[in-house]
């Protein structure tokens, strides 16, 4: 079978590929028919698990190419490139050394063969169905009394206890660099300036609802009267801002968004003012709070 042919084969059963550039290159890197004398390795043009009729080297020896393993690891990598999906991700799991399985790069095709196996599997109705009907299953015993999820969907409220093993918890694993520096770097990408006004135009929206406005208000307006509460936060903040780090990071955020012609804090303040509704609720929560610390002392 001819090189064209070969092409016309894989997009026919695998469709378009991800990466068009990715499967030229891995057409070219097969049909470079160059000798080496280094060790070779046997590789498989149409991958035998996609096209298991053809992994006969006997009967199909056009299928059959011998590459340096530095050349058959960069066959495997451009055909993942080409079609992220997982059947291609195993091979170049197994050949990749470690360090390289850390890389961006192999974490966003891991990223996108999750994605296509998700949606493959989506879109197989019945096989779905039955998935989701168990994990509905499974997720109702989580939430009875005695299951892990009770606590959280029972109403009740978490014990003293239970929130310091939650907070240990994350904050072990924020303590392991990798997972620190890959959740920050995720957290950098995923927030794009047009996802951030994405964010803002969608609570605008929720906020125009009459009915979401009054329940938001009817949760938060015992926790914000709560003066014990208040105060605490209050010392919570003093504390943040006591750590040298955490200071220099938001004046150096601050500094940024004004640069970017965002408003100083003064113009803000200077706009909320001018409202007499805001002004007079500002002005008696000062005075609530004022007495609640002549009491408090």
């Amino acid at each position: 079978m001819e090189r064209d042919e070969i092409l016309s084969q894989i997009i026919f059963i695998l469709g378009d590929p991800y990466n068009t550039s990715a499967l030229e290159k891995y057409m070219d890197l097969c049909f470079d028919q160059h000798i080496s004398s280094e060790y070779t390795e046997q590789h498989h043009i149409l991958p035998r698990c996609i096209f298991p009729n053809y992994k006969n080297t006997k009967l199909f020896p056009w299928n059959i190419v011998n590459l340096s393993y530095a050349k058959h690891l960069e066959a495997h990598q451009y055909l993942a490139e080409s079609y992220p999906i997982r059947p291609l991700m195993r091979p170049l799991n197994f050949m990749l050394k470690r360090i390289d399985k850390q890389s961006e790069k192999y974490h966003n095709l891991l990223s996108e063969a999750a994605k296509t196996s998700w949606l493959k599997f989506k879109n197989d109705e019945k096989s779905f169905a039955i998935w989701r009907d168990k994990k509905s299953e499974l997720m109702k015993l989580r939430m009875q009394p005695g299951g892990d999820l009770y606590e959280f969907h029972s109403g009740n409220k978490l014990s003293e206890n239970r929130k310091k093993q939650i907070s240990q918890q994350f904050k072990s694993l924020w303590k392991n660099n990798e997972y620190r520096t890959r959740n920050i770097d995720n957290i950098k990408k995923s927030f794009t300036q047009e996802r951030r006004k994405q964010i803002s135009q969608n609570s605008k929206n929720r906020w125009l609802d009459e009915t979401y406005r009054i329940n938001v208000t009817n949760k938060l307006t015992p926790i914000n009267k709560d003066l014990a509460k208040r105060m605490d936060a209050g010392k919570k903040i003093k504390l943040m801002w006591e750590d040298p780090e955490f200071r220099n990071k938001q004046i150096l955020s601050r500094k940024n968004r004004y640069k970017q012609g965002g408003k100083t804090n003064s113009e803000k303040l200077k706009s909320l003012w001018s409202d007499p509704i805001w002004k007079e609720k500002m002005l008696k929560s000062r005075r609530e709070h004022h007495e609640a610390k002549k009491y408090s002392k």
